[in-house]
């Protein structure tokens, strides 16, 4: 397939208007650094996975990319999928918007599909389905190229990979773009273990994502330094403020939405990162073998969640009693050296003292053999 070099994706770049996010204006087209260094691994690499923070205009220069090898080669087919309707609308808009600032003639032009006169087309592909159901995307067509946009917030991430992998021709051009999710989906396990060029883009990348020096201490630098890795006192000054005006002090969602490194991207979903002096609340007292913080008043407003384990000094069952009303952890029993009996004995004593709403208890493996005990 005949690709741009950077030079040409530039100069073509230099004509157009795209949208201004924060202004709401048309503005001229032009590359930040990152874009083009991006441009150039695409060019370089045919299958390509991006890892990025937010807003750093990703989605937009990878549009652009794939329109331009669509002008240059006849008659090839481009997917541009996205995880919902809207959303694939929204890309689709922009290659239209590109071939209309260029004057281009078209064949057909509809909601689903864009052809160009020279026979290439773009079709936008909606992805999400009902999970655990086999995906049709792609289904009864054969794509060059694959843009998949936003691709860790896909339902059935492997399926819907699985399906439009299948509906590409030979030595397809395929490109992954997302912000990470925790969860362990088909872009993380590509990141992980795939063949694909990966490509990853902090939110020191960008120029525009800077503020004073002089918004942090030295001390304050230095401890952005140690803790997240920052390299650029603008882009930490960046950081730290929009942490505390616009994300409220939740360092896990910020490090998600604008990881520095790669690592904050995967680990940062809630939960999942301990402060270095966490906050310990100590039990008020014990009942039976479980630790309680709440005691029951009314009863009713608890559930209690069970994960059973092998025990005999290995892993622990445990089981969490949730107050429905404050959200909060009401008590918490857990223990590696309580065979079934004792475990089924304490839920007893649990059920009749907080006399929940519910009990929900795992039943894969071990737990398939306390649900008939309970």
């Amino acid at each position: 397939m005949n690709k741009p070099s950077l030079h040409r994706i530039k100069k073509l770049a230099s004509v157009l208007k795209i949208l201004n996010q924060a202004s709401g204006k048309s503005d001229p087209f032009i590359l930040y650094k990152h874009q083009e260094e991006l441009l150039q691994q695409l060019i370089d690499n045919d299958k390509s996975i991006i890892l990025k923070a937010r807003q750093l205009g990703i989605s937009t220069v990878t549009l652009f990319y794939v329109f331009i090898l669509a002008i240059m080669n006849e008659g090839i087919n481009v997917a541009i999928a996205a995880d919902d309707w809207n959303n694939s609308q929204g890309l689709l808009a922009k290659i239209k918007d590109f071939a209309q600032q260029l004057c281009l003639r078209t064949k057909t032009d509809n909601t689903k599909k864009l052809v160009l006169s020279n026979g290439s087309s773009f079709s936008a592909i909606t992805v999400n389905t009902s999970l655990g159901s086999e995906s049709k995307a792609g289904r009864s067509r054969t794509f060059n190229v694959l843009l998949l946009s936003e691709a860790a917030y896909y339902n059935n991430s492997f399926a819907v990979l699985a399906a439009l992998t299948s509906a590409t021709t030979k030595n397809p051009i395929v490109i992954l773009e997302s912000t990470a999710t925790a969860a362990r989906n088909a872009f993380r396990a590509l990141w992980d273990n795939s063949d694909y060029y990966k490509h990853f883009i902090s939110c020191e990348d960008h120029e525009n994502y800077v503020e004073s020096p002089e918004e942090i201490n030295d001390e304050k630098y230095k401890e952005l330094q140690e803790t997240y890795g920052f390299t650029s006192r603008p882009h930490a000054a960046y950081w730290w403020k929009k942490l505390n005006n616009e994300f409220g002090g939740n360092v896990n969602h910020l490090l998600r939405e604008y990881p520095i490194l790669p690592a904050h991207s995967w680990s940062s979903a809630s939960g999942r990162f301990i402060d270095k002096d966490p906050r310990i609340n100590k039990e008020k007292n014990i009942y039976s073998k479980t630790k309680v913080w709440i005691e029951p008043q009314h009863g009713g407003h608890f559930i209690i969640g069970i994960d059973p384990s092998a025990g005999v000094g290995r892993d622990y069952t445990s089981a969490v009693i949730w107050d429905l009303t404050t959200r909060s952890i009401a008590g918490i029993y857990s223990s590696n050296t309580d065979k079934f009996a004792e475990i089924v004995e304490e839920i007893k004593k649990l059920n009749d003292y907080y006399k929940p709403h519910a009990i929900y208890t795992e039943t894969n493996g071990i737990g398939a053999g306390l649900l008939p005990l309970l």
